[in-house]
C-alpha cells in the first residue's frame, strides 16, 4: 500500500485529518494544503496545523474539517520495503 493510499483508509477510518511521517524526520504533506510542513520530531498525535486558513478545508466521512481543527501525525517505518505504521497503544 502506498503512503497516499494508507493516509486515506485512515482518514476515512479515524474519521479525522491524517499526516504520516517517517520516523525520526520532521516533515510531513500536509492533508489541507498539500504542501510540506515541519514538526519538531516529538511532535505526533494531534497537532496545530500550521497553514495559514485560506477558507481551504477537506471532507473525510460526512465531516468538513479546517486547518484550524488541526491534523493527527503518524509516524512509519520502512521494514523489508513495506511501510510500518507506528501505532501508540492507547
Amino acid at each position: 500500500m502506498s503512503l497516499e493510499q494508507m493516509q486515506r483508509y485512515l482518514q476515512e477510518y479515524y474519521e479525522r485529518p491524517i499526516a504520516l511521517r517517517q520516523q525520526g524526520t520532521t516533515s510531513v504533506k500536509c492533508p489541507y494544503c498539500e504542501e510540506m510542513h515541519e514538526y519538531d520530531v516529538k511532535d505526533t498525535g494531534h497537532v496545530v496545523s500550521v497553514c495559514e486558513d485560506r477558507g481551504m478545508g477537506i471532507v473525510i466521512g460526512d465531516r468538513h474539517f479546517v486547518p484550524g481543527y488541526g491534523l493527527t501525525i503518524i509516524e512509519y517505518i520502512v521494514e523489508n520495503g513495506v511501510n510500518v505504521l507506528i501505532l501508540d497503544d492507547d
